[in-house]
């Protein structure tokens, strides 16, 4: 699941905004899942139209962490991508977060959306490193490749 080094530097960026405010929790659902391999959590990988945009919020206080940003559609359900988790080089889960943030831009640039609801946001304790984001598509068990992005 690797990555060219350059492509890494090309998607990194610094945060847009940074508190001091503690990191927040990762959503109910995907508790206990942080830390373990992803495809002990998920089996297939299914293809999916999204990116991972950029981090939102940098936390720089004593809960370090980040909160990353995107978009992702599932073309088979013709539906917004409802969950997210964030993976490091490792394959282990370093995040998770929810679907259904407000992107109008996304169905502006493919038409084939129809969704102005396809943003989500998840959050990791990582504060470096290169993190690969997969939404979890409905059945709960597929996951599909939604970008990465180097903190």
């Amino acid at each position: 699941m690797g990555i060219a080094r350059g492509e890494a530097e090309r998607k990194r960026a610094p945060p847009r905004l940074t508190t001091r405010d503690p990191l927040p929790a990762p959503p109910a659902w995907a508790e206990g899942l942080v830390a373990q391999p992803v495809d002990h959590a998920f089996g297939d990988v299914s293809p999916c139209l999204g990116n991972t945009d950029g981090v939102e919020i940098g936390y720089v206080g004593p809960a370090r962490g980040a909160r990353v940003a995107g978009w992702g559609w599932d073309p088979i359900l013709k539906a917004a991508v409802g969950r997210v988790v964030l993976m490091g080089p490792d394959g282990l889960i370093a995040g998770a977060g929810e679907g259904g943030t407000p992107r109008p831009d996304v169905p502006r640039a493919r038409p084939e959306i129809t969704s102005e609801t396809t943003g989500w946001e998840a959050v990791t304790p990582r504060v470096a490193g290169i993190l690969y984001a997969y939404g979890v598509l409905a059945d709960g068990k597929s996951i599909c490749r939604l970008g990465f992005i180097e903190l």
